[in-house]
């Protein structure tokens, strides 16, 4: 059961970064970040179209060059949290899961035959 519960952990976690993430700022309410499977796969991809969203921001809202509330900067930690995030479940998960097995194992041998 907690093996089962491991896994579906897992399975959930590795969904959520596939889900793009979303910053605001200044002329942009819901800016997509990306998501963190696609920062995993190709991060300078990604930090190349945030440099040149940047750049397009500060040049329309120039305080926002000022308060560092552009994408090249927030998206960079949220989508770096989420991915931090993300591992840290698996990790955790992992270990669930190698302790249902070994508790299993503690409690009824490897293979559990009761006609042996």
């Amino acid at each position: 059961m907690l093996s089962a519960a491991g896994a579906a952990v897992i399975v959930l976690a590795l969904a959520s970064s596939f889900f793009p993430v979303h910053a605001s700022f200044k002329g942009e309410r819901s800016y997509n970040c990306g998501s963190p499977f696609h920062r995993y796969r190709s991060p300078k991809a990604l930090k190349t179209q945030w440099a040149r969203d940047t750049l397009i921001i500060v040049n329309a809202y120039p305080i926002t060059a000022v308060t560092h509330k552009t994408p090249l900067v927030v998206c960079r930690d949220k989508v770096q949290f989420r991915l931090t995030v993300t591992k840290v479940v698996i990790v955790l998960a992992v270990l669930v899961i190698a302790a249902s097995i070994g508790i299993y194992w503690h409690l009824f041998g490897f293979i559990y035959d009761p006609h042996v």
